[in-house]
């Protein structure tokens, strides 16, 4: 979190995403509107009920009861810190250089495209840098 707002109140933070002369399509409202709705939906849909059930149900650390009151609980604060704001954080730092490449320096938008200068160096790796698209915490 400390090196976003860094980066927002760089000069940096003035760095626009597309085009030099381009304008934003929604509004700053509708954007994080947009965020939240696709960024919670997908948390909701996958892991919705699963999220707090497993450290109800086995709690990681054994240090409570396994469903008990202390267990549920321990099981949506768990919850609260898996999706809590370093989590979009996260998520924020990936998706602001995949964005940047794709929408300033006109590359596909996958990680294999943002990692290929140093991919390139590299004639052991180059063959399996598309691999890096596949793994699923690498991306956006």
């Amino acid at each position: 979190m400390v090196f976003l707002i860094g980066l927002a109140l760089s000069k940096y933070g003035k760095v626009r995403l597309g085009p030099q002369d381009s304008t934003p399509s929604y509004s700053f409202f509708s954007w994080i509107s947009m965020l939240l709705a696709a960024g919670f939906g997908v948390g909701l849909v996958f892991y919705g009920m699963a999220e707090p059930m497993t450290p109800y149900i086995s709690p990681p650390y054994g240090d409570v009861p396994a469903e008990s009151e202390a267990a549920a609980r321990y099981a949506i604060q768990y919850s609260y810190f898996n999706w809590g704001i370093h989590q979009w954080a996260a998520f924020s730092v990936v998706g602001l250089v995949v964005a940047y490449f794709q929408f300033r320096k006109g590359q596909a938008g996958l990680v294999s495209s943002v990692l290929s200068s140093v991919t390139a160096k590299h004639p052991l790796v180059r063959p399996y840098a598309s691999w890096l698209d596949v793994f699923p915490w690498l991306q956006p």
